[in-house]
């Protein structure tokens, strides 16, 4: 079509075809039936053709140019309503695309996506991971709307404390150590602990952990770089290693593993953040899906807490 037609027109089209005639067309709409007649008109008058077959007869006709127009109006109309109802959708956050990338979390955060796609179906998730560096690379890049890292002093990116989690020492629960009450630093350079990949997140949280324990050397077994391995070799492959609760709860809840405990020294936290970059608008369906975990978490997690 090369003609502007108005909304309204093909509208009143699409009515008069489909109730046969202009007077109880006026009556449906609302209008008088001389305005129906105008709108018609004026459709032939920018397409120079004839909508209806002449004479008009007690049913009007179409005619072969007025039934390419009339299923035009029809799908023109679909589409427009589509539209109307899409984006009704998308201001309230039904629908939308949502696209993070997470270092950290990420037994806690996917468990609930899913939770999440329940109330609103028509939502499409984008979920990547790496390292928190890569991370924030991918937030920073706009490649990603926002991240669930470890913290950083990466420019022009915002870090928002998310939540507290602990971390939990442990091992199978047939390994010669789930019975002790204790264990020290002999026990660990006895049997070896999982550490992590230089450079890796993992590592980093070894590392921390085990200097403000004061422990500076002690024996690693095996390297691993993302914690889901860590917690594949603890609990069916005999390690030890330190992992966040979350991801060790669904285990810990059946038996199959056990947490060591260090003798006058209190439990050790993660602080986790959301990262996003500066001046970013987002989605209604991304806002959503943030506040749903900031309350869904510590509810599905109570060992977790906010800031």
């Amino acid at each position: 079509m090369t003609k502007f037609l108005s909304q309204t027109g093909l509208n009143v089209l699409k009515v008069v075809v489909e109730v046969g005639t202009f007077r109880a067309a006026a009556v449906i709409l609302h209008i008088s039936q001389p305005a129906v007649s105008a709108h018609i008109h004026r459709i032939e008058k920018e397409l120079e053709v004839e909508i209806f077959k002449r004479p008009y007869g007690r049913k009007l006709q179409l005619t072969d140019a007025g039934n390419f127009v009339y299923a035009y109006a029809v799908e023109v109309i679909a589409k427009n309503i589509e539209i109307e109802e899409l984006t009704k959708e998308i201001r309230s956050g039904e629908f939308g695309q949502v696209r993070f990338a997470f270092s950290v979390s990420k037994f806690a955060v996917t468990s609930l996506v899913s939770a999440f796609r329940e109330q609103f179906p028509k939502v499409f998730f984008v979920l990547r991971t790496g390292n928190s560096s890569y991370v924030q690379k991918l937030v920073l890049n706009g490649e990603v709307d926002f991240g669930i890292t470890l913290n950083s002093d990466y420019p022009n990116l915002d870090f928002t404390p998310f939540y507290n989690e602990p971390l939990a020492f442990l091992c199978s629960s047939n390994h010669p150590l789930a019975s002790k009450r204790f264990i020290d630093e002999k026990d660990l350079n006895q049997y070896g602990i999982i550490g992590g990949i230089k450079g890796s997140d993992y590592d980093n949280s070894m590392k921390n952990y085990f200097s403000s324990l004061g422990f500076f050397s002690y024996k690693i077994v095996t390297e691993v770089e993302d914690p889901l391995i860590a917690m594949k070799l603890i609990e069916e492959g005999g390690h030890i290693g330190l992992i966040l609760l979350s991801a060790a709860k669904e285990a810990l809840d059946k038996g199959n593993i056990v947490e060591l405990s260090f003798e006058n020294i209190t439990q050790a936290h993660h602080k986790i953040f959301l990262v996003f970059r500066r001046g970013v608008h987002y989605n209604k369906a991304t806002s959503l899906f943030i506040n749903f975990l900031k309350f869904q978490i510590p509810k599905q997690y109570p060992f977790i807490t906010l800031p």
